[in-house]
């Protein structure tokens, strides 16, 4: 069991190192542009721009949401249910 399992890593080592071979250039080029990026700003940068992506998918979510309560409300309002009904269910 022990020499099937070897067998497999030495295989999976086999394609790993031929697909770097073949494409190394391509693969380091690709990493070493990220690490690029993430080295050229410092901690307090990344922090901003995590919360400036943060604040922004809260504005959508939150937008998105508020306009589908706002289509379920008009329907029920058009199908003739109490304001009274609506304004508790909301409030809940």
């Amino acid at each position: 069991m022990l020499e099937k399992k070897q067998l497999w890593l030495t295989a999976l080592a086999g394609v790993v190192a031929a697909f770097f071979i073949a494409k190394g250039e391509k693969v380091t080029q690709f990493f070493a542009g990220w690490v690029t990026v993430l080295g050229a700003f410092s901690v307090s940068e990344w922090g901003v721009i995590g919360g400036l992506f943060l604040g922004l998918a809260s504005f959508i979510l939150t937008w998105v949401y508020k306009h589908k309560n706002h289509e379920v409300l008009k329907s029920k309002v058009a199908s003739g249910v109490p304001l009274e009904t609506l304004l508790e269910e909301d409030d809940r």
